[in-house]
């Protein structure tokens, strides 16, 4: 759990930002591209933040770090919750095959994505 996000220059080896939680934490943002952006840093991170009984998606650009909004969610969401993202490509193709674990696992880095847990299999992210 963390309780911010840094922006480090692998090259020059500094740091060029960061983004407090304040009094949520964190897990790992996830960078979504923005289309033909151009630079590598050119898009989105999204990033789950929670408290002991609240929770918010946060979403950040990238390049420059700012805050972008911040999504209240109905619902507490438990600490070390994992996802897999998956567009609406993938999603179809998901729809036709016949051994879907296998299709999700190859979409993620680790290539393991578990099974949700039978209590959250309702929800649906959009």
């Amino acid at each position: 759990m963390a309780r911010g996000v840094l922006k480090y220059d692998m090259v020059y080896e500094r740091e060029l930002a960061y983004v407090n939680y304040g009094e949520f934490y964190g897990g790992e943002a996830l960078f979504m591209p923005r289309k033909n952006g151009p630079s590598k840093d050119n898009g989105y991170l999204l990033e789950l933040l929670m408290t002991a009984d609240r929770a918010e998606l946060l979403i950040i650009d990238a390049t420059s770090m700012q805050e972008m909004t911040r999504l209240h969610l109905r619902q507490r969401v438990p600490f070390g919750v994992r996802a897999c993202w998956l567009n609406q490509e993938k999603l179809a193709s998901l729809a036709r095959s016949s051994d879907a674990l296998s299709a999700i696992a190859q979409t993620t880095p680790t290539g393991v994505c578990p099974p949700p847990h039978p209590r959250f299999q309702r929800w649906a992210w959009p």
